[in-house]
């Protein structure tokens, strides 16, 4: 059976993230076409010959074992120059892993490199040096797929590549990163993976043309969306009780807005536009600390600090359980996904799955993956905006027609699609 490997860099996060999500669900894909799966982490700790111990390690990855000291992690990245090894992890069965976050991953086996994507990317960073994997314990995986560049290269394995998208370069003021850093670590990447992967056709350009990547060595498969069954638990009726208990939400009375919250996200143009709007209803924000957040929320703060009739039709929670989260998306009347820039717009898409109504943004990734399935507005423009969510607070037949195009729309980006899609790829590549 041919054996693909993907990077845990995200998949360690203990609240997770969008690359995250993308790596358990194309594990998922992966295992549904007939490969066996392996992760590939990188730990502070130390491997020794006790497997529960090693995949106890692995679980709390980012905080199993003491932080090198400089003498030392100056030698690692001076040997990631050189090399670095992974070491094979079996699963034992013995570990009891999360629930949420870092939660266990639908894999096989592991592989384990301490402290591998630090010492990496430090080794990249001082000597612009993409450090070769070599695999040791078990043979190595035929395939390993980067869900994210990195500054890596598995020796003697096919490399594929995962470019969500080029914000750094195409929204240059969202992000608070090194720009050239980021450039170049981008372009060796394409460089040395025998395939990139994008998820949208909007990315894909970006590629092509920002990278100069040649056009038949990347691929837009889109992203496997799809809803685990044990967040749906709860019926309508159940999930309606359950909203107005905990947060005081009736059904299908107030808007949503989640994800990070940095400056691509536009949520500060979507609250004001909120509230300039003639709406009753409430807007319920579910965000975690991104880049550059507090410009974004200073508004927002304010309002809510004078205790004003606006500042009690607002709720914001940092961070949420998974089936908290998708109950509230789908107790709302429409997600406000107003985004600047994207490289696929995973809550465009979870949203419509749930039955719940978008509105987007009328260019780029969020249309592209929308279509005529959302409201589309110029996320540039408060009134815009503002006009959207007059029309979806107004409009019961506007809201329908979206709620059953939506869940049509969704089916497009669902696990089946995204299979076929990936197995033509990884066939290309290793027949």
């Amino acid at each position: 059976m041919t054996t693909v490997c993907i990077d845990g860099f995200n998949l360690a996060l203990q609240q997770g993230s969008g690359i995250a999500t993308y790596a358990r669900n194309l594990l998922v894909d992966l295992n549904a076409i007939g490969y066996e799966t392996q992760v590939l982490y990188g730990p502070k700790g130390k491997i020794g010959d006790n497997d529960a111990l090693n995949e106890a390690i692995l679980v709390d990855s980012e905080r199993s074992g003491k932080p090198p000291k400089r003498a030392s992690r100056y030698l690692r990245t001076m040997a990631a120059t050189v090399g670095v090894s992974a070491h094979f992890i079996p699963r034992t069965g013995r570990v009891i892993w999360p629930e949420d976050g870092a939660a266990q991953p639908p894999a096989a086996s592991f592989w384990s490199s301490r402290d591998l994507f630090r010492t990496s990317h430090r080794a990249f960073q001082r000597y612009g040096t993409t450090s070769r994997l070599h695999f040791t314990g078990a043979p190595k995986p035929d395939i390993i797929h980067w869900t994210t560049p990195l500054p890596l290269h598995a020796a003697g394995s096919v490399n594929i590549c995962t470019i969500h998208d080029l914000i750094p370069l195409r929204l240059p003021h969202s992000t608070s990163d090194d720009k050239k850093s980021f450039y170049d670590l981008f372009k060796k990447s394409a460089g040395t993976s025998d395939h990139i992967i994008t998820v949208s056709e909007t990315t894909r350009n970006d590629v092509i043309s920002s990278l100069g990547v040649p056009e038949d060595k990347v691929t837009n498969v889109y992203q496997s969306v799809s809803i685990p069954q044990h967040a749906l638990g709860m019926s309508d009726f159940e999930l309606s009780r359950n909203l107005f208990e905990v947060f005081g939400l009736k059904w299908k009375d107030y808007f949503i807005h989640y994800g990070n919250i940095e400056p691509k996200k536009n949520l500060g143009r979507l609250f004001e536009s909120f509230s300039q709007a003639e709406t009753a209803r409430t807007l319920v924000i579910v965000g975690g600390k991104g880049w550059l957040r507090e410009n974004e929320i200073s508004l927002m703060q304010q309002v809510v600090s004078l205790e004003s009739p606006l500042a009690k039709r607002v709720i914001y929670l940092e961070y949420l359980p998974l089936i908290t989260l998708v109950g509230l998306v789908r107790g709302a009347r429409a997600t406000l996904f107003p985004s600047l820039y994207e490289g696929f717009g995973l809550p465009i898409v979870e949203s419509m799955a749930l039955g719940t109504a978008v509105l987007t943004s009328n260019f780029g990734a969020p249309k592209e993956i929308a279509s005529s399935a959302a409201a589309l507005v110029n996320p540039l423009s408060v009134g815009s905006i503002k006009l959207g969510i007059e029309a979806l607070d107004r409009d019961n037949n506007l809201l329908r027609r979206l709620e059953h195009d939506g869940r049509k729309r969704a089916l497009q980006f669902s696990p089946e699609h995204t299979q076929a899609r990936l197995k033509e790829v990884y066939q290309r590549l290793h027949g």
